[in-house]
C-alpha cells in the first residue's frame, strides 16, 4: 500500500449519496479495486457520510474486502477468520461465490480498517508519513501481547464491537502518551 493519501477522494466522497439499493455503490468499487490505493479508500471510505455507510453496512460489504484487508496488514486470513470471530467455511463460501458479508461481519473488517486510518492519521499528524506502511504495523501489533490487554494480543478484541472500541481506545492512549 501506497504511504501518501490522496485527500481529493476524501472530499469527492463526502456527501456522496449512493443511488439505489440495486445499484453496486461506489464504496464498493474504492474498496475492491485493485488499481487504487487501498489506504486512500479506506480514509474516504471512514470519511464517508454515516447514513452512507450505515446502508452499506447494512448491504454488506463484498466478502472479497475480507481478504483485501487480510492482505494489506499482512496477515494470514485463518489468523484473521480467528480474530474476526467468523465461520471459516462460511467465509470461504461467500468469498469464492463472490457474496456479500453479513453485517456483523462487515462492521467488523471495517473495525480493522479503522485502526488502519487511525494509526495513518497519528503518524500523519506526527509528521513522519515517510516509508511508514500504517495497514502492516497494524498487522503486526494485532499479534503482540500487550500489557494494557494483560497481555493478550489485540486481536483477540476483535470479534466484538465493544472489544474493538477498546483497542481503538488503545491506540489513541498510545498517541497521547497514557498508554499503559
Amino acid at each position: 500500500m501506497s504511504k501518501h493519501v490522496d485527500t481529493s477522494i476524501i472530499k469527492s466522497t463526502r456527501g456522496a449519496r449512493m443511488q439505489k439499493a440495486d445499484e453496486q455503490p461506489y464504496l464498493d468499487s474504492l474498496l475492491i479495486n485493485q488499481q487504487s490505493d487501498r489506504m486512500t479508500a479506506y480514509v474516504a471510505i471512514h470519511h464517508s457520510p454515516t447514513d452512507q455507510l450505515i446502508e452499506w453496512i447494512r448491504r454488506g460489504l463484498p466478502a472479497v474486502g475480507f481478504t483485501l484487508v487480510a492482505m494489506d496488514i499482512g496477515m494470514d486470513q485463518e489468523t484473521l477468520i480467528k480474530y474476526l470471530g467468523f465461520g471459516r467455511s462460511t467465509l470461504k463460501r461467500k468469498i469464492a461465490a463472490n457474496e456479500r458479508l453479513s453485517q456483523s461481519e462487515s462492521e467488523r473488517v471495517l473495525g480493522v480498517t479503522q485502526l488502519i486510518v487511525e494509526v495513518h492519521r497519528m503518524v500523519d499528524e506526527s509528521g513522519e508519513t515517510e516509508a511508514f506502511d500504517a495497514a502492516a504495523w497494524i498487522g503486526r501489533w494485532l499479534r503482540t501481547p500487550v500489557p494494557a490487554l494483560k497481555n493478550r494480543s489485540p486481536g483477540e478484541f476483535l470479534d466484538t464491537a465493544i472489544g474493538q472500541r477498546h483497542v481503538f481506545q488503545i491506540i489513541r492512549q498510545m498517541q497521547s502518551g497514557a498508554y499503559v
